[in-house]
């Protein structure tokens, strides 16, 4: 009976973050690969990310070992819900929404340098 909750918790998850995906335009078939790197960091497998799992993943990359208020900070902050923990589609959203922000801020380095360029790139978008 417990397994066949989580199951459903878990389904239930993976369709919000699927709608999630869709209405932000996010490739549907790239929703697997994110659910794998959610189940990645899900180290005892229930299904969602707490602070202690979301610490140990980060020090496996490199974060101190006496972190931990960083992990719990992160975990605040895409916990939409107040559970204390990351769902998978709470993790979905914070991933879309880290990467349509990446892909939406023009670098410094790719803005022309003078005013000719200027014109000349709005000439070349005309055409």
């Amino acid at each position: 009976f417990l397994f066949s909750i989580m199951s459903s918790e878990a389904q239930l998850e993976t369709i919000k973050a699927q709608d999630f995906a869709l209405e932000a335009g996010y490739p549907a078939s790239k929703i697997e690969d994110l659910k794998r790197l959610f189940d990645s960091y899900d180290l005892d497998h229930d299904g969602r990310i707490d602070a202690a799992e979301l610490g140990k993943v980060l020090r496996k990359y490199g974060a101190k070992d006496d972190d931990d208020s960083f992990a719990k900070s992160l975990v605040s902050d895409i916990d939409t819900t107040g559970s204390g923990h990351i769902t998978f589609s709470e993790f979905v959203k914070q991933y879309i929404r880290t990467q349509s922000h990446k892909h939406s801020v023009m670098r410094v380095d790719d803005m022309p340098s003078n005013k000719r360029q200027c014109n000349e790139s709005s000439i070349d978008q005309a055409d």
